[in-house]
């Protein structure tokens, strides 16, 4: 009988203790020695703004893709109760009411400093694209312990399959084919970098992001989180890093925005390269101060990629447009002064100014902001035409139910059905139908492109 009751008093001693460790109030007041220590950050390049619930309850609302000020690891929900270890639901919603969920995912929290990256599109997702949302978990404590710098690299681009990263200016990239979303994380020795330089991989010319500064070569762990979108679609963020540190505070060290260009060449037969010259520059150069060569010798009737800038050194530049790859003066032969913006991005059109059978060469330009969204109704693309030849006085241009009559330099936007559509063109002496693929999902622009020995209308269709 005693040893029945001293049975008794041990469980009626021990139960509070044990309520405490393995089990929650209705506001979760776990001991700090166990709760979880958790950062967050917002990698979802359409969504400003999201909210993420743990095991059904919030844990950040409204948390947007700009960190706000108080970033760093929390050890609470948003109504002040600690963070649970073990496994967890992660739901992410677009709205702090929990009633739009965008997915849901889980992950096994420790009690290590950890971070919880919410990447990949949150809506329209295009028949060309994977799924690829997913909740990221990283531990922060398990990286070398000396005074060497080290990094990790998170690939959160969703329309990239993998990064090739260079910090030593050398040809050959330091790591290599860098997977989106992959789930192991290497940190890698970062004391003798010169620059980070981050391109698609295998494509040193699709530059994505380049860091303007040199980084710490001693005493930090870094994490470098690659978000945002190469080709962005509507609003969507452009390609961007931000940069952490992993140690006790976990605050943000850098962010490097960008804004995006690109070079359509609608001249009728010359090899374009595009250079800058930034407001505070005395002299043209190269794409970017480390001579990057990224937009080189563009073919006629073609568009290049997007090239990354950082709006803190190129908010206001002079770009010219030349028939060499070298800064010789006599070989540009047009240029504008464009102002950008963090995720703004744009087409440089050059348009040739001399019509077909005459002598010589000049150019003049369009600048389009390429911030285009598509119709709410998903069988509808958004597309635009550009009158760029100087071949036809006018074109009378009829696409889906709208007929326009367009001069050049025009720009005219037209919402059509998916599917095969017929596009005609006729200037008045001669016409031409051409079947055009219109896909659903993306803007897509049509070139009307100067003559080329036979062709009366030639075009060219980018899906943007």
């Amino acid at each position: 009988m005693m040893k029945r009751l001293f049975i008794l008093a041990l469980i009626a001693i021990f139960s509070p203790l044990t309520a405490i460790f393995f089990s929650c109030t209705p506001v979760c007041d776990y001991p700090q020695s166990r709760l979880a220590k958790l950062r967050l950050v917002n990698a979802m390049p359409d969504q400003d703004l999201i909210t993420v619930w743990l095991n059904g309850r919030a844990f950040k609302k409204d948390y947007p893709y700009d960190l706000p000020n108080d970033f760093g690891y929390s050890t609470q929900f948003a109504d002040g109760g600690g963070l649970g270890i073990g496994k967890t639901k992660i739901t992410v919603t677009s709205d702090a009411a929990g009633r739009d969920t965008i997915f849901v995912d889980s992950a096994n929290l420790t009690l290590n400093r950890e971070t919880i990256i919410i990447v990949g599109r949150a809506k329209t997702k295009l028949a060309s694209e994977r799924n690829t949302k997913k909740a990221l978990l990283l531990d922060d404590e398990h990286y070398p312990h000396d005074e060497n710098t080290w990094i990790r690299f998170i690939h959160a681009i969703p329309d990239l399959p993998s990064l090739d990263i260079n910090w030593d200016s050398t040809a050959v990239p330091n790591a290599k084919d860098i997977p989106y979303r992959g789930d192991t994380y290497k940190y890698f020795n970062l004391t003798e970098n010169k620059r980070l330089l981050i391109t698609e991989a295998g494509k040193p010319q699709n530059v994505v992001v380049l860091f303007p500064y040199k980084l710490p070569s001693t005493g930090f762990v870094l994490t470098a989180i690659i978000r945002g979108r190469t080709s962005p679609v509507g609003k969507e963020h452009t390609a961007s890093a931000l940069l952490l540190t992993d140690a006790e505070s976990g605050v943000s060290i850098l962010s490097v925005k960008t804004f995006g260009l690109r070079l359509m060449n609608c001249s009728r037969s010359e090899k374009l390269s595009l250079f800058v010259r930034g407001s505070k520059e005395n002299d043209i150069r190269s794409n970017y101060p480390q001579q990057q060569n990224t937009v080189m010798d563009i073919p006629s009737d073609s568009l290049s990629n997007y090239f990354a800038l950082n709006p803190l050194l190129n908010s206001t530049s002079t770009y010219y447009f030349s028939k060499t790859r070298d800064v010789i003066l006599g070989n540009i032969l047009d240029s504008v002064t464009q102002t950008a913006a963090i995720d703004q991005r744009f087409t440089f059109v050059t348009i040739e100014k001399i019509p077909f059978g005459q002598s010589g060469s000049a150019l003049d330009h369009l600048v389009l902001l390429d911030t285009m969204t598509c119709p709410s109704d998903a069988n509808v693309t958004r597309v635009r035409m550009i009158m760029a030849t100087p071949d036809h006085a006018s074109i009378t241009v009829t696409f889906g139910t709208k007929t326009i009559l367009m001069t050049n330099k025009q720009v005219v936007y037209f919402d059509v059905p998916v599917g095969i559509k017929q596009l005609q063109l006729s200037d008045g002496a001669s016409n031409r139908t051409v079947s055009v693929t219109v896909k659903g999902g993306r803007p897509m622009s049509i070139y009307l492109l100067p003559k080329q020995a036979s062709e009366q209308f030639p075009i060219k269709a980018v899906i943007e």
